[in-house]
C-alpha cells in the first residue's frame, strides 16, 4: 500500500524513475530521503487551505436554493455588456469573449459574484485581461456535460435545480475526502520515511533526478564529465580522447541554472587560453556529470552503480546509455 501511494509522486522526479522496493529506497541514502520527507510535509501543508475552503463552499450552499443565489447577487454588480465585447481566438482552441474597453477588467475581483462569471468569486477557468474569459462555477467542477460560459455569461445557480445543488455539493465533500485521504497517507508515508532515515547510509549521493540548482555549486567543486555519446562541437578535438573529465578548482559557472563548463586545461594540449576550452554543456540533472565525491563512490559500490545509472530522467540526459555507462564505469577501474 505505501509504493501504491507513494508512486503517485514519482513523476516529479523524472519521466522513468521509479522506487518499487525499499531497498530501491535505502539506495537514496540519507539525502534522498530526507528530501523526500520534506517534500511530502510540503504536500500536506498545501492541503490545510483547500479542505478548508472547501468546507466553507459546503457550509455556504447546504440547503440554499436558486431563489437565495438570486437575493444575494442583489448585493453586487451586473453589468451591461451588451455590444460591448468581441472574439479573440484562445491559444488552447477556439474562441472566447473579451471586453471592448477596460472597464471590466478594472472592476475588483468577486464584484459580479452571483451575477455573472468573469468577476465571481466562486468561478475558475482561463484567467485573461484580470478576469475569467472561459469560466466554469466551483460547484460544476468535476460535472460531466457542463459547457465553458464566458465571462459575460448569467449566473447558473440563479436557475439551478435543488438536484444540481445536492450533487454538487456531494462532489465537493468527495474532492474533501479524497484530500484528507492524501493526508492520511503521506503522514503514514512520512513515519515510514523517517524510520528508513535513521537505517539509511549517510554517504549515498545524490540522485541526479533530485538535484536542485545548488546542488553541484559548491565553493571549491571538482566535477567529474561523462561524454561517451555527447554530441557537440566543441568536442571534435577531443572525442579520441578519454571519455572521463576531471574539472580544475573554481566555481561552476552556470547559464540558466543548467551549463557546466570545464575550465582545467591539463587534459587538452595545445589550448592556450582560457577561451579555447572545450565547454560542454549539462543540464544540472543530467547523470553524467557528478561530483568527484560522488563519482568515487559509484565507483567503489557497484551496486548502487547499477541503481545510479538506471534511474534517470530521459528528459534531461539524453543520449545516455545505462549499460554502456557502466561498462565504461568497469573499464575505468
Amino acid at each position: 500500500m505505501i509504493y501504491n501511494f507513494y508512486s503517485k509522486y514519482v513523476p516529479r522526479y523524472g519521466s522513468n524513475v521509479k522506487f518499487n522496493s525499499e531497498e530501491e529506497l535505502l539506495m537514496l541514502g540519507t539525502k534522498g530521503i530526507r528530501l523526500l520527507i520534506q517534500q511530502e510535509r510540503n504536500c500536506n501543508k498545501g492541503r490545510v487551505e483547500p479542505i478548508k475552503e472547501i468546507q466553507k463552499l459546503i457550509n455556504f450552499f447546504k440547503n440554499k436554493n436558486a431563489q437565495d443565489i438570486q437575493e444575494w447577487g442583489l448585493g453586487f454588480q451586473n453589468p451591461d455588456t451588451t455590444g460591448k465585447t468581441h472574439k479573440e481566438k484562445s491559444f488552447w482552441g477556439g474562441y472566447h469573449l473579451v471586453s471592448d474597453d477596460n472597464t471590466f477588467e478594472a472592476f475588483p475581483h468577486g464584484v459580479t459574484t452571483f451575477n455573472m462569471c468573469g468577476k465571481c468569486l466562486h468561478v475558475h477557468g482561463l484567467w485573461q485581461y484580470g478576469y475569467c474569459v472561459r469560466c466554469r462555477c466551483v460547484l460544476e467542477n468535476g460535472m460531466d456535460g457542463q459547457p465553458d460560459r464566458m465571462f459575460d455569461s448569467p449566473c447558473i445557480l440563479k436557475t439551478a435545480t435543488p438536484e444540481f445543488f445536492n450533487r454538487a455539493i456531494q462532489r465537493l465533500r468527495n474532492n474533501q475526502e479524497d484530500l484528507i485521504n492524501q493526508t492520511k497517507n503521506s503522514t503514514e508515508l512520512v513515519l515510514y520515511l523517517l524510520a528508513l532515515e535513521k537505517i539509511a547510509d549517510k554517504d549515498i549521493p545524490l540522485l541526479p533526478v533530485m538535484r536542485n540548482n545548488n546542488s553541484l555549486n559548491l565553493s571549491d567543486p571538482e566535477i567529474v564529465c561523462y561524454t561517451h555519446n555527447y554530441k557537440s562541437p566543441n568536442l571534435s578535438l577531443i572525442s579520441r580522447r578519454p571519455m572521463w573529465f576531471m574539472k580544475g578548482t573554481g566555481r561552476l559557472y552556470y547559464y540558466d541554472l543548467e551549463s557546466i563548463y570545464l575550465d582545467s586545461t591539463d587534459n587538452y594540449p595545445g589550448y592556450g587560453s582560457y577561451f579555447h576550452i572545450p565547454k560542454i554543456k549539462f543540464n544540472i540533472q543530467d547523470s553524467r556529470v557528478m561530483l568527484k565525491s560522488d563519482f568515487e563512490y559509484i565507483l567503489t559500490h557497484p551496486e548502487y552503480a547499477k541503481f545510479y545509472a538506471h534511474h534517470y530522467d530521459y528528459f534531461k540526459t539524453s543520449g545516455f546509455d545505462p549499460e554502456k555507462f557502466l561498462s565504461d564505469l568497469k573499464s575505468y577501474r
